[in-house]
């Protein structure tokens, strides 16, 4: 696995003093032409300012060692600083360092944690000022727009008794006219209020 830590470019040495850059090898890479200008492509990335990962994954033998050498070479030719490490487990150690780095870690996970959800939060925030709801369930209204507009109509006052009808009689006059929830039977009073008031 290769993290292009390669952000940093080596300044230019002073004039009085030297900077030995290794010979880079000549062993030839063969048909790993779209490896090879992938690689090329993250140390342009890197470059411009922008991280990434670049992994290696495959069975022994296939050369991924080699590739990785190879990028490396092209980084160091291009004066980038480049950083190897081991891959140690450094949850298996009491080392200070390993233990530092670890918090380290936790730091970074918890700061990308905030920062995903103040994104999360923003986009929500965004939706419920375009639509007036982000998220839950829908309501009766968004779901069944026919029966919440027949439920209206069946609260409405009596014009010569000024009278309603009951929740319980909406609901049973609902499921005559083939409205009922979702197992099949009629609205409860709830779920008629909640229609009518809406």
């Amino acid at each position: 696995m290769l993290w292009p830590a390669l952000r940093t470019r080596v300044p230019d040495p002073p004039l009085n003093f030297s900077v030995t850059y290794p010979a880079t090898k000549t062993t030839l890479l063969l048909e790993r032409d779209a490896e090879i200008d992938l690689g090329q492509a993250l140390l342009a990335s890197t470059r411009a300012g922008n991280g990434g990962l670049l992994s290696f994954e495959g069975p022994p033998g296939i050369g991924k060692t080699r590739l990785l050498e190879d990028l490396k070479e092209r980084a160091v030719a291009e004066r980038m600083t480049v950083l190897t490490a081991t891959g140690e487990d450094l949850t298996q150690t009491d080392d200070p360092m390993k233990k530092a780095m670890r918090q380290i870690a936790g730091v970074f996970a918890e700061l990308e944690k905030a920062r995903l959800v103040s994104k999360l939060r923003a986009a929500r925030d965004r939706k419920r000022a375009l639509t007036g709801k982000c998220g839950g369930r829908k309501s009766h209204a968004e779901a069944r727009p026919q029966t919440v507009a027949l439920a209206k109509r069946l609260y409405r006052r009596n014009p010569v008794t000024g009278r309603r009808r009951s929740l319980r009689q909406i609901a049973a006059a609902l499921a005559a006219a083939d409205h009922v929830n979702e197992r099949g039977a009629p609205f409860n009073p709830a779920s008629i209020r909640s229609m009518v008031n809406g």
